[in-house]
């Protein structure tokens, strides 16, 4: 959701448990409010937000790329 600069689905959702509570809503979604300063250290741009969220995707596609040639070597017959 942060990718796509978004608001996670279930924020509205805490709003209204918390209106319902008798409590106050917050500005902002659910990270803005509790992550914010631990996953976004000041000064982060968009764009370099972009490139983790890019570089993150990839790895995962050379991860998931080696997880899968090595079950492949692993299952095909030895000589």
């Amino acid at each position: 959701m942060s990718l796509a600069g978004q608001v996670c689905p279930l924020t509205p959702i805490e709003q209204q448990w918390r209106i319902a509570a008798g409590q106050r809503g917050y500005d902002g979604g659910f990270i803005d409010h509790y992550l914010m300063a631990v996953i976004y250290p000041a000064g982060l741009t968009r764009e370099v937000q972009i490139a983790i969220g890019i570089a993150v995707i990839g790895c995962n596609i050379v991860l998931y790329g080696l997880a899968v040639a090595r079950r492949r070597r692993a299952g095909s017959p030895r000589r």
